[in-house]
């Protein structure tokens, strides 16, 4: 990046300096766009720009360096991406973003049902970003959502800058900072691009395989040599039982309803194995995973599943950064894997190594 001194090397266009009462003092010739980019640092300097940055990064708490904005990697970044003059940043509207951001922008109003859908440029960033983002829009959203360094080790989602600075969503705090915290209420937010891991090598190591050692239970044949055998189907679905106890948020419960419906979901004909064509779509799949994805949510205090469509190959019918989710600590277990079942919400892929899930068709 050239230093101030550098645009005055330059010729075409003249820059003077009028000191209050006095003669216009020459500094220097730069050229048409170079005058821009100085016009749009100076009108930076005056609106106050550098310090609303570092007003709107602290209020959204992603901070990579300890309170030092000269080591905050996501300070850097934006900070870098603002001042790009293919933006043209309305400097005054940007402070007003910065100013009230809490107050019209409530995230509230697109996570406020048991669960919804809608497209994260279209209908929430691109609206926004128009007021004070006077060029190629688009194009500083595709650039802002992928910005997600790592805090204090922990890794942060593609789309959790923009929910945390576009709305009014706060970085959890230490021990919880992959989650986006809705302003003046307790509402969680769990944030993931497609095909996100929700269990197994994720968050908790010790349940790598839990999933996947339930969906080879119920799948093992009976009073056959394998490498799970049963007697009969009461030793079988007792074994399952007690696979499913070991879920935190399970344990100690009558699973009755439960092991009804994975009899059900056993004879689906589209499971075949864990990288079957169509068994991400299977009842049985989709089961198990909703138990993967309720222990996700709830064991950690989270309340929103937030998935976005990004990265991946998409199906018809669905467009990039499209947003789907589920406030599955109001939905309880029944009424999510009710909602994934009935109405197709989300596919799940279990392995042995992990679980993940993605949009459900």
């Amino acid at each position: 990046m050239k230093t101030f001194k550098q645009y005055f090397l330059e010729n075409t266009v003249d820059i003077t300096a009028t000191p209050s009462g006095k003669r216009p003092v020459k500094l220097g010739q730069v050229d048409t766009d170079q005058a821009q980019q100085i016009a749009n640092y100076v009108d930076r300097v005056s609106s106050g720009g550098e310090q609303d940055i570092i007003d709107l990064i602290d209020g959204s708490k992603f901070d990579t360096g300890g309170g030092n904005y000269d080591k905050n990697k996501y300070f850097q970044v934006f900070d870098y991406l603002l001042y790009n003059e293919k933006y043209k940043i309305d400097w005054k509207e940007f402070k007003n973003h910065t100013q009230n951001r809490f107050t019209e922008n409530n995230l509230q109003k697109w996570f406020n049902a048991s669960h919804g859908e809608f497209n994260l440029y279209e209908d929430f960033a691109g609206p926004i970003l128009s007021k004070f983002v006077k060029a190629n829009v688009k194009e500083f959203f595709e650039e802002l959502f992928v910005i997600n360094p790592a805090i204090g080790g922990t890794s942060v989602g593609d789309g959790e800058f923009i929910l945390g600075i576009l709305g009014n969503g706060v970085k959890g705090g230490v021990g919880d900072v992959d989650v986006i915290q809705i302003d003046g209420t307790e509402t969680t937010l769990e944030v993931g691009t497609s095909n996100k891991i929700i269990g197994g090598s994720s968050r908790e190591k010790s349940f790598q395989s839990l999933a996947r050692s339930i969906i080879e239970a119920i799948q093992a044949p009976i009073g056959e040599a394998s490498d799970i055998a049963f007697n009969n189907e009461q030793q079988k679905w007792s074994y399952v039982n007690n696979l499913l106890q070991k879920y935190p948020v399970l344990e100690g419960q009558n699973l009755n309803w439960l092991i009804n419906l994975l009899k059900e979901a056993s004879n689906d004909a589209r499971y075949s194995d864990a990288e079957g064509g169509t068994a991400g779509s299977s009842e049985l799949n989709r089961i198990v995973g909703g138990i993967v994805l309720f222990d996700y949510i709830i064991g950690h205090g989270d309340d929103i599943i937030v998935s976005i469509y990004h990265g991946v190959k998409k199906p018809a019918g669905f467009t990039d950064y499209d947003v789907r989710y589920a406030n599955v600590n109001n939905l309880g277990l029944e009424g999510t894997i009710n909602l994934i079942l009935q109405k197709d919400w989300y596919n799940f892929n279990i392995d042995k190594q992990a679980t993940r899930f993605t949009f459900g068709t």
